[in-house]
């Protein structure tokens, strides 16, 4: 990490590269992040800026259109610069965390305040199937309609864990360099406050009793950041006594088990925000 942030070329360089490998775009983020963290704001905004610009060169050099992929970049650095400012003033992980969860679900509301998401879904779901033709056969349209309904909090939810993610592998870059072993003491701290918990539990009721678009989309965003909170507390009870392998378990259960374990981890986080179990762990 010492030789990617000696030089700001290197980190340009990386944070391109890493970008241009989708699987690889939160790492790329967190390469912004590490400069934003390392050497203040305007340095991590320069790095995204020139970075963005020798991924448009290609675009630009063929004819192509460029607004698409602006959007893209903007799209692609600014959740992570914003969490980044707030971490590097903050120095919080948890408040850090909950104003990007707080940010996802104005935008959400947002959205439904401008016009129906729903319908807009609709159309680039029709579009995108349309494209696929026979590889993923015929889609009935309850299946669009019911999809579309709930795409602006299933995005807003991604968005929240990849931006979050990023910020949290900068973190740790970060921490090897000054001090190892800080980011896992943050991470384990990491809780979501009782401002969110009354809030998240008024719209958890209200959703399941009104089916309100809005409110349900709501949840799948508050349910990604109570997530992230039930996998701070399976680290504190792994560093108790518990042991890393039940810990990979979890982490496999994210995968194999969507959205089930994702829920229940949601749940844990929940019941943990209210009443700290975090605390009755022992002690090493």
């Amino acid at each position: 990490m010492e030789w990617l942030v000696a030089r700001r070329y290197r980190m340009v360089l990386a944070a391109t590269a890493l970008a241009l490998l989708p699987p690889l775009g939160i790492v790329a983020q967190g390469v912004v992040v590490l400069a934003v963290l390392m050497r203040g704001l305007g340095e991590g905004i320069l790095i995204a800026v020139l970075a963005s610009v020798l991924m448009l060169i290609p675009a630009a050099a063929t004819g192509a259109a460029l607004e698409p992929l602006l959007l893209v970049a903007a799209a692609n650095w600014l959740p992570a610069l914003l969490l980044a400012a707030v971490l590097e003033r903050s120095r919080s992980l948890s408040l850090t965390t909950q104003t990007g969860l707080v940010a996802i679900c104005a935008l959400v509301i947002l959205f439904y305040a401008i016009g129906s998401p729903a319908e807009s879904w609709y159309g680039i779901l029709q579009q995108y199937v349309a494209a696929m033709g026979q590889r993923i056969g015929n889609v009935p349209d309850e299946v669009l309609v019911a999809s579309s309904r709930i795409m602006t909090g299933i995005v807003g939810a991604l968005t929240l864990l990849s931006s979050v993610a990023a910020v949290y592998i900068a973190r740790w870059w970060q921490s090897l360099m000054t001090r190892p072993g800080a980011f896992g003491e943050e991470f384990r701290a990491l809780r979501m406050g009782w401002v969110l918990g009354v809030v998240a539990g008024v719209v958890f009721i209200a959703a399941a009793v009104t089916r309100f678009a809005l409110l349900e989309n709501l949840t799948l965003v508050l349910v990604s950041g109570f997530m992230l909170h039930g996998l701070a507390v399976m680290h504190s009870i792994s560093i108790a006594g518990l042991g890393s392998f039940w810990l990979a378990a979890v982490y496999i259960l994210l995968i194999v088990a969507m959205p089930f374990a994702e829920l229940a981890l949601a749940g844990l986080g929940f019941v943990d925000n209210w009443f700290n179990l975090r605390a009755r762990l022992p002690r090493r």
